[in-house]
C-alpha cells in the first residue's frame, strides 16, 4: 500500500485537493474541497483503449464522493493491481461512493464511452459512536439460515444471544458461498467500509471457500491490506475469527464409523477445531504480521463439544422432545454437514465470539 504522507504531499503540490488530519491509523479527515477533472483537458488522470477509458489519481486512502459526466454503459472502480481476479466494484447511476485502500482512486469506463468529466469530494471526517458499534464480515459460518441452518451472526441479529452493553449495534455483513475476491468485487467490503466510524469493531473471517481463479493466492494480500487494512484506515478495529468448528456428520451409507477426521472414536472426543484448514493458518499470520487480535473460534468450539456430558445430553432430550444416547449424536443433529449448524450451536458461538470481543475490547 503506498505512504499515505507522501501522496498528500504529492496532491498537495499539485494544488488539486487539501486534506488535514490525514493518517494511516484512520485518524478523522476534514471536509475537503471538490476535484474536478475534464477529458481530455486532463489527460495525465485518463488513458483510452479500444474506446474504454480509465480514471485515475493518487489520494490518501479513505471514503470520497464522486460525480461522473459520462455515457459509459458500465464502469468500475477500485480494481486491484496484481490480482486479477479482483475485476473491481460496479458502479450504478452518476454519482456513487468510492472506498480507496490503496492510494488510487480509479474507475474504468467501458467502451466505446465518452466521458466529459469526473469530480470527487473526500468525506468528511466522522465522528465516533457513542458506543462502538459492531459489523461481522464472513460467509455462511457467520450468516446462513437456509436448509434451517442458524449461524452465529443470526443468532445475534435476532435476539437470540445478546449483544453487550459495550455495544451500540450489531450489522452481520457476511455472505453465503463467498471468498475474499468476490465479497470485495460485490461491494460487500466496501459498504463495511463506508459505514464504519472511528473505534467500532469488524471481525473478520473468510477461508472456507474459494471459488474465484487466483482467489488462493492473493488471499493474503487481500485480507491484510484491503479487509485489515481497509477497516484501520478508517479507525476501525478488525478482529480476526478463525473459521467455526469442523461437523462431524454421517457418510451417504448413514454410518458414523467411515467419518473419523472429526471424531475420534477411540478416545471419544471431538478434533474439529479445522487446524490450519479453511485458511486459519493464513489468518494467523495475518494477524501475527498486523497485530490484530484473533479469536480461536474452532477451539473455543472444539472445548465445548468435549466437556460435554452425558447428563447434558439428558437435559436436552427432555427440553427438546429428543431421544440422543451420546454426545455425539447430539451434536451431530446440530450441523448440517460440515461447515453449516442450527441454532443449538449458533448459539454457543454466538456467545463465545461475544464474549472474546468483550475481552479484547477492554485493551485494543
Amino acid at each position: 500500500m503506498k505512504k499515505i504522507n507522501a501522496l498528500t504531499a504529492a496532491i498537495s503540490a499539485a494544488g488539486c485537493l487539501a486534506i488535514a488530519g490525514c493518517a494511516s491509523d484512520g485518524a478523522a479527515r476534514t471536509a475537503a474541497q471538490e476535484m474536478r477533472f475534464e477529458y481530455p483537458q486532463d489527460s495525465q488522470h485518463f488513458s483510452e483503449n479500444d474506446g474504454a477509458i480509465t480514471f485515475s489519481l493518487d489520494v490518501p486512502s479513505g471514503n470520497y464522493d464522486v460525480v461522473i459526466d459520462s455515457d459509459a454503459s458500465t464502469v468500475i472502480s477500485e480494481r486491484i493491481g496484481g490480482i486479477e481476479a479482483a475485476a473491481g466494484i460496479k458502479k450504478e447511476g452518476k454519482s456513487f461512493k468510492v472506498a480507496v485502500c490503496d492510494g488510487v482512486l480509479d474507475l474504468s469506463f467501458s467502451g466505446p464511452a465518452h466521458v466529459k468529466s469526473v469530480r470527487i469530494k473526500a468525506e468528511g471526517g466522522k465522528k465516533p459512536n457513542g458506543k462502538p458499534a459492531l459489523f461481522a464480515i464472513g460467509d455462511s459460518t457467520a450468516r446462513n439460515t437456509a436448509n434451517g441452518a442458524k449461524s452465529w451472526g443470526n443468532c445475534v441479529s435476532e435476539g437470540l444471544v445478546p449483544l453487550p452493553e459495550k455495544f451500540g449495534s450489531f450489522s452481520n455483513n457476511a455472505m453465503a458461498g463467498r471468498d475474499s475476491v468476490q465479497f470485495y468485487n460485490q461491494a460487500r467490503l466496501e459498504k463495511v467500509l463506508l459505514d464504519i466510524r472511528p473505534g467500532d469493531y469488524v471481525t473478520v473471517n473468510m477461508g472456507i471457500n474459494s471459488r474465484e481463479n487466483g482467489e488462493i493466492q492473493s488471499f493474503r494480500t487481500i485480507m491484510r491490506d484491503y479487509y485489515i487494512g481497509g477497516i484501520r484506515e478508517r479507525g476501525g478495529k478488525p478482529v480476526i475469527l478463525l473459521a467455526t468448528p469442523d461437523g462431524p456428520y454421517k457418510d451417504d451409507e448413514g454410518n458414523w464409523t467411515n467419518w473419523t477426521s472429526d471424531f475420534d472414536f477411540s478416545a471419544n472426543k471431538f478434533k474439529n477445531n479445522r487446524g490450519d484448514g479453511a485458511r486459519n493458518g493464513e489468518l494467523r499470520k495475518i494477524a501475527e504480521e498486523t497485530g490484530c487480535p484473533l479469536i480461536e473460534t474452532g477451539q473455543l468450539g472444539e472445548d465445548y463439544l468435549n466437556s460435554l456430558t452425558e447428563s447434558d445430553v439428558q437435559a436436552y432430550n427432555k427440553e427438546n422432545g429428543t431421544d440422543f444416547r451420546t454426545v455425539l449424536e447430539m451434536v451431530q443433529s446440530w450441523y448440517l454437514d460440515h461447515n453449516h449448524y442450527k441454532e443449538p450451536l449458533g448459539r454457543i458461538i454466538a456467545a463465545y465470539v461475544l464474549s472474546s470481543l468483550s475481552d479484547i475490547s477492554e485493551t485494543y
